[in-house]
């Protein structure tokens, strides 16, 4: 009703309750922080609720002491102490709204990273689509640079030298000196592994938010032959 939305602070006294607009020209505040305000409210007696009814549980005289108890103890306070995070915060973004928006961007954003960093697995794919985009082209129209990629790829692939690093929000393919499988002291000495000043030289792509950068860039005019 009318008397409601007012009292919430989410309309004016000025409204007209005939449904008509208002009696005079108001400026109305935009209701974002009374909804901040009420959420919150809400969270906060849920929480209270919630906790009550948990301090409320008591176990039988023969399991005090144990560590039944003991460990429903441990995982109530472990709840609990999760709520009063998330209830700071709410308060924090009540108070701040523009720090909590831009944290939760970047929170959001690298979410999205990393959930959409491609694998080695997704690397083959894309080596085989593209291989079988240029098998249908003829090799008087290949582009050299598309061709000459997809062939330094294939042999690192078959020499078993490709490896992924992953960071969490991206991953780079790099070449090592010997295959996963070769034993010798080359491949064991740590003296003789891949330094990480010359680490970049030796990186081949980079796959960030489902794509591999630098295949679809060598790849863009694989039908063109010049």
């Amino acid at each position: 009703s009318l008397k409601v939305l007012i009292s919430r602070g989410w309309a004016s006294p000025d409204f007209d309750s005939c449904g008509c607009g208002y009696k005079k020209k108001v400026n109305m505040p935009f209701p974002t922080s009374v909804l901040r305000k009420s959420l919150l409210q809400y969270y906060q007696s849920n929480a209270a609720v919630v906790q009550s009814r948990l301090n409320a549980i008591t176990f039988p005289q023969r399991l005090k002491g144990t560590i039944v108890e003991k460990w429903a103890t441990y995982w109530k306070h472990l709840f609990l102490d999760y709520m009063e995070v998330i209830a700071g915060l709410g308060r924090e973004a009540r108070d701040k709204p523009l720090k909590a928006t831009v944290v939760g961007s970047v929170v959001g954003s690298l979410y999205y990273c990393g959930k959409t960093n491609p694998d080695r697995e997704n690397f083959m794919e894309t080596l085989r689509t593209y291989q079988n985009e240029m098998s249908l082209v003829h090799e008087s129209l290949h582009n050299p640079i598309s061709r000459e990629h997809i062939l330094m790829v294939e042999r690192n692939v078959n020499s078993g030298q490709l490896r992924r690093l992953s960071l969490g929000v991206l991953s780079l393919m790099w070449l090592d000196d010997c295959s996963d499988e070769t034993a010798n002291y080359r491949a064991n000495c740590s003296y003789l592994k891949p330094e990480w000043s010359s680490f970049h030289r030796r990186i081949i792509d980079i796959g960030f938010l489902g794509e591999w950068w630098n295949f679809r860039q060598k790849m863009t005019d694989y039908d063109i032959n010049y």
